[in-house]
């Protein structure tokens, strides 16, 4: 009974200790210290319109897609 507890409590403990770290993608070094926070407040508030919803420029809207592959080809 002793063995079976120390297993289980083994198995538990690395299964939890291989869950610990970020969740996510890795944050590039340019957005994060001292430098990234003066370039965010250099920049000028964003503009709203009459109901208080801000407006973004039509150049911020576009949608970053990957680059074209043909297909089949080797």
């Amino acid at each position: 009974m002793t063995l079976s507890i120390r297993i289980y409590s083994a198995s538990l403990l690395l299964c939890l200790s291989t869950a610990c770290g970020a969740a996510g993608p890795p944050i590039a070094p340019e957005e994060v210290g001292l430098e990234a926070k003066i370039r965010e407040q250099r920049q000028p508030p964003p503009q709203q319109d009459e109901n208080g919803v801000p407006l973004i420029p039509i150049e911020e809207e576009t949608i970053q897609l990957p680059t074209l592959r043909p297909v089949g080809a080797r």
